[in-house]
């Protein structure tokens, strides 16, 4: 129960509105961290695939040009799957009618998207471990990989009088393995690389500002020399 004490009927009006303004932003954040509880509960998903040399070739055209150029013999068979070329790999395969409206996989997003409607990259990283127990991810040979959703965050900010935006944070562990595991054996210390991800989702009241989203833009190098 709220008691309100005010000296005359306009403060306690104020209050009221105030109180109900409040009341209305702790509901809506409680849907929020539902929906970020629920995401939590997904996965963990597996993937099984060689790391194929067509698919590594394919990459690394789309690659040529922005990045320094590899040798033959950092892309033969045999050798260590070089940095960021693990991307080729132990992704989504949903259909297209389980995507969200940009194209973007749901099995780890707010499954209401019109709540949720943005969604921005926040980050990510890339580790390499040195005592991997199956060995290092190479060239052509068998491979597997666990996702799972490390932990999940939700907020609200009022970037406005009466205009509240709710933003969910995403954070996902990919863990790639050196041989063809089942899941029992995909544990959290064994993998060869670790990729995490973060992503954030907003409600719609932030579309409102996303032309400030930007503030510089980045020209690509040319290694085309």
């Amino acid at each position: 129960m709220i008691r309100i004490l005010a000296s005359s009927p306009k403060i306690a009006t104020m209050a009221i509105a105030r109180t109900g303004s409040l009341c209305t932003k702790r509901g809506y954040s409680s849907v929020t961290a539902d929906i970020a509880a629920d995401i939590q509960t997904r996965g963990p998903w597996y993937y099984h695939e060689p790391l194929a040399m067509a698919q590594i070739n394919k990459l690394h055209t789309s690659f040529t040009g922005y990045i320094p150029k590899l040798t033959d013999v950092e892309l033969a068979a045999g050798a260590s799957l070089p940095l960021g070329y693990h991307l080729a790999f132990f992704n989504d395969a949903s259909p297209e009618t389980e995507l969200a409206g940009d194209g973007y996989h749901t099995a780890q997003a707010p499954r209401d998207e019109a709540k949720f409607p943005a969604r921005m990259w926040l980050g990510g990283s890339v580790e390499f471990n040195p005592h991997a127990k199956y060995g290092d991810l190479i060239i052509g040979a068998p491979a597997s990989a666990k996702e799972l959703v490390k932990s999940t965050r939700h907020s609200q900010k009022e970037i406005s009088p009466g205009t509240i935006v709710e933003r969910l944070d995403v954070t996902l562990d990919r863990l790639l393995y050196g041989a063809d595991l089942v899941p029992a054996d995909m544990d959290a210390t064994n993998w060869a690389l670790r990729e995490t991800r973060s992503i954030a989702y907003f409600s719609p009241e932030a579309g409102a500002n996303r032309k400030d989203t930007f503030t510089r833009h980045i020209k690509r190098k040319s290694y085309n020399h």
